[in-house]
């Protein structure tokens, strides 16, 4: 659950706030998916040579990770990092003092989002510019950094003039 607050200093933030009982919630629907996934490998040779379980696996494994919302705000902090030097890439600022595993505190920013063509048009925003900006910052992701944002799907960008802007550090990739 997401929600938008002011601190006490005057700053705009959201404040992500993990549900109470959900990993509870979770680790069922994950032991659920591992237990199929086992009978499959079990009775079907496709599922067996796809190595199904070893995927479900994984899943669950980034899921448990992504519960943790400390390891959200690292993520945040290393991916800000590393983005510092590219151009028309902001990444939001967290506040370690006011984050837990629980809750996570992050500087409110405003945008559109990437796939709002009316909106990009209305802001003059030169989707050229800003597909570049993407493959851009992607490829410092992978190539260069070997740090990326695994869940890059339209509501984890934003659009602020001629400015692309990440938000949701739950799911980040590794690569060396």
């Amino acid at each position: 659950q997401v929600h938008r607050a002011t601190l006490e200093t005057g700053e705009e933030v959201i404040v992500k706030v993990r549900r109470p009982d959900i990993e509870d919630e979770v680790q069922q629907d994950l032991d659920i998916m591992e237990a199929l996934a086992a009978r499959a490998e079990k009775h079907s040779n496709e599922m067996r040579d796809l190595q199904l379980h070893s995927a479900v696996n994984e899943f669950a494994s980034w899921t448990r990770d992504e519960l943790n919302l400390r390891n959200e705000m690292k993520n945040a902090q290393i991916f800000q990092k590393n983005m510092q030097d590219q151009e028309h890439v902001k990444i939001p600022d967290v506040y370690p003092e006011h984050t837990t595993e629980k809750v996570l505190v992050m500087e409110y920013v405003t945008g559109v989002k990437c796939t709002d063509r009316e909106k990009l048009r209305e802001m003059d925003v030169d989707q050229e510019e800003l597909a570049k900006t993407i493959i851009d910052s992607m490829l410092q992701q992978i190539v260069g950094d070997g740090f990326f944002h695994a869940d890059p799907h339209p509501s984890n960008f934003m659009v602020d003039g001629d400015d692309l802007i990440y938000i949701d550090f739950g799911m980040m990739g590794k690569l060396t």
